[in-house]
Order: C-alpha cells, then structure tokens, then sequence
C-alpha cells in the first residue's frame, strides 16, 4: 500500500472515531466484568493505524494454573457491548458466562474492532469494482502473524491448532472461512456465518489450494431470508464441502426465516462454541 492510501486510511479513521465516541457517549456499555478494552492497542502496519481489541477471559483466569483455548472474533464491535454494535450485541460474554457457569470449557474469546471504514477492503480477498482493492489477504497476514502472537505472548493460551478457532459474519464470514483454509496449521475451526461468497467465484476454487484440511471443524450457516444470490452461493459452497469432507467436520445450517442479522448470528454462537470446544 502507497504512503497517500495509508495517510487517507488514517484520517478516515480519526474522523470515524471521532463520531464513534459522540455517538457512545449517550448510553452505558453492557459488557460483562469479563470483557477487558483495549483501546489502541495494536498497531495494524498497512493502514497506519492502531485498533481496538475486546478480550472476554472467563471466571478461573488468573486464579488458577490453566491455560485456555482461543476464540479469534471479527468485527469486535459487536460482540459484547450495545453501546458499541452497529445493531445489537452478539452477548457472547453473558453466553459464556452461563454455560461456564454450568461447567462448560472456559475460553478467551479476542474480538478485533474492524477498520469502520474500510472494512468492505479489509474483510475482502479479492478486488472488486464496487469497494475498490482489497486489503483482505494482508489483515489475515497480521491476525496470524502479529495478533495471535501478540495474544499467545500476553495471556494465558493453549496456542495449538487445536484450540484456535475463528468466527466471522457477512463479509467477516468470508474472512474466517479463508483464514482456516489458509492457515490450517494455525485454526482448526470456523464459524462462517451468512458468509459473502458472492463477491466472486474464485471462492470456490478456494478449497483446492490446501489438502491439510481433515480435521478442521467449520459451522456454517446463512438464512432463507437473506436473499437469492446469498443463498444459492452458500449452496454452491455447502455441495462442494460435502463431497470432499466427512459430516463430522461439518456444521452447515439454512434456517428458514433468518435474515441477514446480528441477531440471528447471536442465536448460533453457543452452537459454534459448545460444537468446537465441548
């Protein structure tokens, strides 16, 4: 990326951010005690900007000898506060809460703030006429190499494949469901929620270009509702998945009457969790 894109990526997003914290201001946040923020924390090199992150660590951390599995989430806005959702909260930290509280696995769950106004580029692999080039292929580069890292070296994680997972919706869908293809080695599951495969067809040549994909877990859904040309590409998708993969390694769910909504992503999240991790 040019130094005039990356000079305009900042100050788009200081003027996104500005607007942000007005528009928080009115209202108290609904996170959980277990949510810690924070803000600016990590550099993000190709647009020249630093970028939140919203860490939920479970009851037992730091009060036992244990390490955790990790819950890679995009789009970190979203996730645990309705202060900060775009249109209602995912309650992935009162979700958590109460099935740990039943004796479910405790989990880090780390959701990274998206770019606001980038994200279109940021969450797409691949160029496109209407948003422009995408910035896709070198977020993913630095969750792997500079996030997970950065994670992995700060708390307390079980840091193998094993028990790494990412989720995603919508064009953070797309996202997760390239990262686990790309970087098996690094995620062994993926929650693909109303994933946007109909920015091109190249995705689905995706799946070809990586064999070490045997036991990865990816939980799959999309809603009847959300329109003719995201269900017929999430279709497409599911048919080539069941031909090369065994039913255990997937999830895929069309549920009738869902659109495209954080509200229906919220719905299935305990499903992703309890599947991966339980």
């Amino acid at each position: 990326m040019n130094k005039i894109a990356t000079i305009t990526i900042g100050i788009f997003t200081l003027f996104f951010s500005i607007l942000q914290i007005n528009a928080q201001s009115t209202s108290g946040s609904t996170a959980s005690e277990n949510v810690k923020i924070l803000e600016h924390e990590i550099f993000v090199p190709y647009s020249g900007t630093y970028r939140t992150l919203r860490i939920y660590l479970p009851p037992s951390y730091g009060k036992l000898d244990k390490r955790y599995p990790v819950i890679y989430m995009l789009d970190g806005q979203n996730l645990f506060d309705d202060r900060t959702s775009y249109v209602g909260e995912w309650g992935v930290d009162e979700t958590l809460d109460k099935f740990i509280s039943e004796g479910k696995q405790e989990v880090i769950v780390v959701g990274i703030d998206n770019h606001s106004v980038f994200r279109m580029q940021e969450y797409n692999i691949y160029n496109h006429p209407d948003f422009g080039p995408q910035f896709g292929e070198i977020f993913i580069h630095f969750l792997v190499e500079n996030l997970k890292k950065y994670i992995d070296e700060k708390y307390l994680t079980l840091s193998d494949r094993s028990n790494t997972a990412i989720i995603g919706s919508s064009m953070g869908g797309l996202m997760a469901f390239y990262t686990i293809i790309k970087y098996p080695e690094i995620f062994s599951k993926a929650g693909v929620y109303s994933p946007s495969f109909w920015v091109s067809d190249k995705i689905f040549e995706l799946h070809q270009q990586n064999k070490k994909l045997n036991d990865i877990k990816i939980h799959m859904i999309v809603g009847s509702n959300e329109g003719a040309n995201m269900v017929m590409n999430f279709e497409k998708m599911e048919s080539i998945l069941k031909s090369e993969y065994s039913d255990e390694n997937l999830k895929i769910e069309e549920v009738k009457g869902q659109g495209h909504s954080e509200t229906f992503w919220k719905m299935y999240f305990p499903e992703s969790y309890l599947w991966f991790f339980n």
